[in-house]
């Protein structure tokens, strides 16, 4: 790099943390913000496009000394090197480094922990989660730390829109006080359709719920290229795939069936959800138990909040409106697992020892019977025994 690639790069750099810096983080963000600040080593932040990544990457430079924001998408553009980039960088007097979806370069590991090692300067990182897998085949994994930012909450989206920001629940406190939990949330309900329908993801708050497609485009067109070397029958297969998982009820989407539908074969089909899954398209819940009554192997496949009204919306094809409200509860229950039975039918998720069957006002409690520390998830404001409004588990982060 010389001086004149250099002058390009950081006159690019400025307009964009113009652009994108904002006014005020995420709730999420915020916290995250302020753990990257204290960590000693290198700093990584992964998570779907639009969960705002960038932003707190820029709001993190802003506080910092002597930081640049340098976007990785630009440099493989301009065909600039990561390393050389970085060195004269650090040698005009840069000291802390942002940079913005590094998963886009092949072998930055590499790069990065030559330069670390040589400079220890401030290194703050973003891209997909195809950052684990990198990683975790580098001799960089002593070096870094991974945090991931995941997509709105209905917490933060009432936050938002309200600047008031309710107590953030655990799962036992959702579950034990979840009377007092419904009386808080109870005012704010009115914003759960429009949340769940399309501003699941930070970008289509402050950008519009126009934000889906281009995400969708970019997420098939080249986040999958970093991942794996793939041609236009991949990209054809990857929109079919969408297209069936969007209109299907949950459960219905196992291996056999999405291959059938797509027209390849089951090791095909398991690979481009594999790809799918780590470039933050798809999410996977994996099954619960053991024994000769349970079914593993096969895992749930769901759509990131948002995702399957805008799926439907690209396609024209109608979606399962029963499917939302999973997608609500997975989007924000973490370690979830999903139950399943031969012969019998049985609640829908297993989760720090508690079971839920998820379902709409008139859903009934049939499925629960017998069961310990078992509940209906209702889209209502229902809280007997064995009953939790769906809308609480927005409050979990």
């Amino acid at each position: 790099m010389d001086e004149i690639d250099f002058t390009r790069l950081l006159s690019y750099s400025e307009r964009v943390v113009k652009e994108k810096a904002v006014e005020t983080l995420r709730p999420v963000s915020d916290e995250l913000s302020k753990t990257i600040k204290e960590e000693k080593i290198i700093s990584a932040i992964k998570g779907l496009r639009g969960v705002g990544k960038s932003s707190l990457l820029i709001d993190i430079l802003k506080r910092s000394e002597k930081g640049i924001y340098i976007n990785a998408e630009f440099l493989l553009k301009q065909g600039y090197d990561l390393y050389d980039t970085l060195v004269y960088a650090y040698n005009q007097g840069f000291i802390t480094f942002g940079i913005d979806e590094i998963h886009v370069i092949k072998e930055w590991p590499k790069d990065i922990k030559l330069f670390y090692d040589e400079s220890r300067a401030k290194i703050i990182l973003t891209g997909s989660s195809a950052i684990d897998l990198a990683v975790k085949s580098s001799d960089l994994a002593r070096r870094i730390h991974i945090s991931e930012l995941r997509p709105l909450s209905f917490r933060e989206y009432i936050y938002f829109k309200t600047k008031i920001l309710l107590r953030k629940r655990t799962m036992k406190e959702i579950v034990e006080e979840r009377f007092e939990a419904t009386k808080e949330i109870a005012p704010f309900i009115g914003f759960y359709p429009e949340f769940v329908n399309h501003y699941g993801l930070p970008a289509a708050f402050f950008e519009g719920k126009e934000i889906y497609p281009g995400i969708i485009e970019r997420v098939v067109f080249h986040d999958l290229l970093s991942l794996k070397s793939i041609d236009s029958g991949y990209i054809d297969s990857a929109f079919k795939l969408l297209r069936f998982i969007a209109s299907s009820k949950p459960g219905e989407t196992s291996y056999n069936s999405v291959a059938n539908s797509i027209g390849r074969s089951v090791k095909f089909t398991i690979e481009l959800m594999r790809l799918l899954l780590v470039s933050g398209l798809l999410t996977i819940v994996p099954p619960h138990g053991s024994g000769h009554k349970s079914i593993r192997g096969e895992n749930k496949v769901m759509l990131p909040l948002s995702f399957r009204n805008a799926l439907g919306d690209y396609f024209g094809v109608p979606i399962e409106r029963g499917a939302l409200r999973e997608d609500f509860f997975i989007h924000h229950v973490k370690n979830v697992q999903y139950l399943r039975e031969i012969g019998r039918r049985v609640p829908d998720y297993y989760t720090d020892g508690y079971v839920f069957e998820i379902g709409g006002r008139t859903k009934g409690a049939s499925q629960i019977k017998g069961l310990k520390s078992s509940f209906v998830a209702k889209e209502s404001l229902s809280v007997a025994p064995d009953e939790i409004p769906l809308y609480l588990f927005g409050l979990l982060y």
